[in-house]
Formats: C-alpha cells, structure tokens, sequence
C-alpha cells in the first residue's frame, strides 16, 4: 500500500484499485480493472498510478477514482504467461511515469496523458520496480543465467551503464 495525506491506495487480486481512509478503514472509491493488481501504487500531484496484470498501466484521480488514461505496455511480449502481467511498481519523477514489464522493456509514459515517451529493451523480462535519482532511472532485468541491473538516462532513455549481478 501507498499512504498519502490519510489515504491508503491499494491494488488487489480482485482486480480493484482502492482507495481507503487510512485511520478510518472506510471505503472512499474503487475502480475496477481488466486484471489482478500485484503492482505498488504510486500517487504524485493528485494522480494514482499503478500496472495491472492485464497489461495496462493506470492512471486515476486520487480523489475521486475517476479514470484518467490507460495505457498497454506489453505488445512486445515474446512469450507466454497466461496473461499480461506488469509485477513492476511506477515510480514518478517530473512528467514521466517509469515502470518496467514483462516483455524486457522499460517505459517511460507521459505522467499527464499516457503516450509512451520512450521504452528501451533490456535482455530479460523486468519485475523490479525501477528508482529514480538526478536525472536517471535504475532497474534489473532477468537475464539468461543472471541478472542486470541497468542505469538509464531518464530524459532519453538511452542506457548509460549495466552490469551483471551474481
């Protein structure tokens, strides 16, 4: 769960994002989604972002629930896992969402209206959630035999160092 100004959000296996009075426990809002919710929540300037396992990175109002864009981030999958799944959890820095999938790409989405900016392909599907810090984004990826963690230039999306991980 995310906690912001008394509210807690929440994705859930019952393919809802809620909303709930974080000293109350009352219900607020729930929007339904196309899929099972495993991703964290993200809340930044009146906005809830998260990815659902049908693919789709959400955007909500964080008051009221109502919709605010979709976006699928998973046509390049390369194999199958029975569904779409996005386990990375969206961080958010300025104008952009970044959230990492399953079918080895990082995205970059415009945090306002949902087109991908850019997305840069790593070896392996990613499940980690990606950070941010001065102007670069950092993530691993599951890669034959190992694993890699990543730096990418935040504004363009280029990769500027990997490295394997044990």
């Amino acid at each position: 769960p995310t906690v912001v100004n008394g509210v807690l959000y929440i994705g859930s296996q019952d393919q809802n994002i809620y909303a709930i009075g974080a000293w109350s426990g009352d219900l607020i809002w729930k929007f339904k989604t196309q899929g099972s919710v495993e991703s964290s929540v993200a809340v930044a300037n009146g906005k809830v972002y998260t990815g659902g396992d049908d693919g789709n990175v959400y955007c909500l109002d964080a008051y009221t629930g109502k919709l605010i864009w979709q976006t699928f981030v998973n046509g390049d999958l390369p194999f199958t896992f029975g569904s779409f799944v996005l386990k990375s959890s969206p961080v958010v820095a300025g104008d952009k969402v970044f959230i990492g999938s399953l079918d080895g790409y990082l995205y970059a989405l415009d945090a306002n209206k949902g087109n991908i900016v850019w997305k840069t392909q790593a070896a392996g599907p990613i499940e980690s959630s990606p950070a941010f810090d001065n102007g670069a984004v950092f993530f691993t990826a599951e890669e034959p035999a190992t694993g890699m963690l990543y730096k990418i230039d935040a504004s363009t999306g280029a990769v500027l160092w990997k490295q394997q991980l044990p």
